[in-house]
């Protein structure tokens, strides 16, 4: 069992998980993902050693390489990425590089104003829960979803660096956090330690 926190955005997928050792792994890739068959071959007959080779559903799709590498296919950049074959295979390719089977907790962002949506919460939530075949040979198994705000990943990330003794930090603090995305800006408000939604936006 692990947790992985997962950040699948128009420009980059981003992953981190802690090891068998419980040592904090992160890896990033370009967002390009597309049906295997866009993909054109080495002109001198070796493999592609940087594919992220996936299935969504039954189709072969190649994931976590610039998305210009793909013949005739357009990569997604609109409000509903999130239910694109491209967003799923971006996320199976994040399964994949945490190289587990058994997720018990996995994290992922939404931007603000979609986050401040609760059926869409939930239904980014059901659609990663369960069993995903992510290969012909590999299912990994997803037993909680958390979605956070995505800018609040870079507040919990600059905690998470802080010095306890000396935090820069406290309860009482008044944070602006601000996003500058591929294809948004989104920005949260956190004040006593709470997220100001009306405050926050994109």
């Amino acid at each position: 069992m692990s947790i992985i926190g997962l950040d699948i955005g128009y420009s980059n997928l981003k992953l981190a998980y802690s090891d068998k050792s419980g040592n904090l792994v992160t890896a990033i890739r370009p967002a390009g993902a597309a049906p295997a068959d866009r993909f054109g071959s080495r002109f001198d007959g070796r493999a592609q050693d940087d594919f992220l080779h996936v299935l969504v559903g039954d189709d072969p799709y190649i994931a976590g390489v610039s998305s210009d590498r793909a013949e005739m296919w357009e990569r997604s950049l609109h409000a509903d990425y999130a239910n694109t074959p491209s967003y799923q295979a971006l996320f199976h390719a994040g399964l994949l590089m945490a190289g587990t089977t058994d997720v018990k907790m996995l994290v992922t962002g939404l931007p603000v104003h979609q986050y401040k949506d609760e059926k869409l919460r939930a239904a980014l939530e059901a659609k990663f829960i369960g069993e995903h075949r992510i290969t012909p040979k590999r299912t990994v198994n997803v037993e909680k979803v958390k979605v956070v705000a995505q800018p609040v990943g870079g507040l919990f990330d600059m905690i998470n660096q802080e010095d306890e003794e000396n935090p820069q930090i406290d309860e009482d603090a008044r944070i602006l956090v601000i996003d500058p995305g591929f294809f948004s800006i989104d920005w949260v408000l956190i004040a006593n330690g709470q997220l100001q939604l009306r405050s926050s936006g994109t």
